[in-house]
Formats: C-alpha cells, structure tokens, sequence
C-alpha cells in the first residue's frame, strides 16, 4: 500500500470484496431495488416505466 500508483487498485479490490453489488460493471446494469433505496437522488432512467 505504500506505492501510489498501487493504491487505488488496491483499494478498490477491497471495496469489491467488502461490497461487490455496490461495484458492479457497467455493463451489468444497477440492481433495481438499489436503485429504488437511493432516495429518488439520481432520475429513473428513461424507459424503465417510472
């Protein structure tokens, strides 16, 4: 960890580990009964009927 360039890597495969539904691909698309728990903070995306 005392390597800088390392660190983010580092500490991301961690967030993964502790977390992996938070750290999901892209691609995979956000689970929607996370998306329901955010507190309408961020719109719905367009055509998801809501």
């Amino acid at each position: 960890m005392t390597d800088p360039d390392g660190t983010p890597e580092v500490e991301q495969r961690l967030a993964e580990d502790l977390d992996p539904e938070r750290h999901r691909a892209p691609s995979e698309g956000i689970p929607q009964e996370l998306s329901d728990d955010a507190g309408g903070e961020d719109p719905p995306p367009s055509g998801s009927g809501r």
